[in-house]
């Protein structure tokens, strides 16, 4: 690893397990191995260091979470009667790469949990990171004008759909409950009644 990559990789571990308030630049230098010096030859400092961790966990969190649909997600080659179709085998592909991205990746879900109601992200890096999140509403708008999801705002969508999964990870990290097979379908078939227009879909 570099040591850009040192850096991030501590305060994300850090700031997952203890929060930003409690993650100092001097126990990141610490726990890094990376002097203080290097650190800030890096970046500005630990708004930066927050920003581009976020930019970056943004991109994989898109990247997971479309992982498998190729052929749907991002393709312009795709029909509206294929969108149409199979809207909710997409849906709950998304869901499930999502989930699982969450539980195999705790650090970067508690970092992302705690991080997302936060000012701290500027406005710039937050519209920067969520542009990896395009395809993913372009399919949205597409299964909504085709009357296969409500006409939902997107933006309250996605933040409802993203808990019901934060939801689930984390009472399965607390060992609240055990996410059996049939548990995790239960969850993604509540989510898709919430949305869909034909619950039989």
């Amino acid at each position: 690893m570099t040591k850009r990559e040192i850096i991030l990789q501590t305060t994300l571990e850090l700031i997952a397990q203890q929060g930003i308030q409690e993650t100092p630049m001097s126990q990141i230098s610490r726990e890094s191995g990376v002097a203080i010096g290097t650190i800030y030859h890096h970046f500005g400092g630990k708004t930066e260091i927050i920003n581009s961790l976020f930019i970056e966990l943004k991109k994989e969190f898109s990247q997971a979470l479309t992982s498998n649909l190729d052929d749907y997600i991002g393709n312009k080659n795709m029909s509206v009667k294929s969108a149409k179709k199979d809207a909710k085998a997409i849906f709950t592909i998304m869901w499930k790469n999502l989930y699982a991205f969450y539980s195999n990746n705790e650090y970067k879900y508690r970092f992302l949990i705690h991080i997302g109601p936060l000012p701290i992200i500027t406005r710039e890096n937050f519209k920067k990171a969520i542009q990896h999140h395009n395809p993913i509403v372009e399919f949205m708008e597409l299964a909504m004008k085709e009357k296969v999801i409500k006409p939902y705002d997107i933006k309250l969508m996605g933040e409802i759909l993203h808990s019901n999964i934060a939801t689930l990870v984390q009472l399965s990290l607390q060992k609240t409950i055990k996410v059996t097979h049939q548990l995790l379908n239960d969850a993604i078939e509540m989510s898709w009644n919430a949305v869909a227009t034909n619950k039989t879909n």
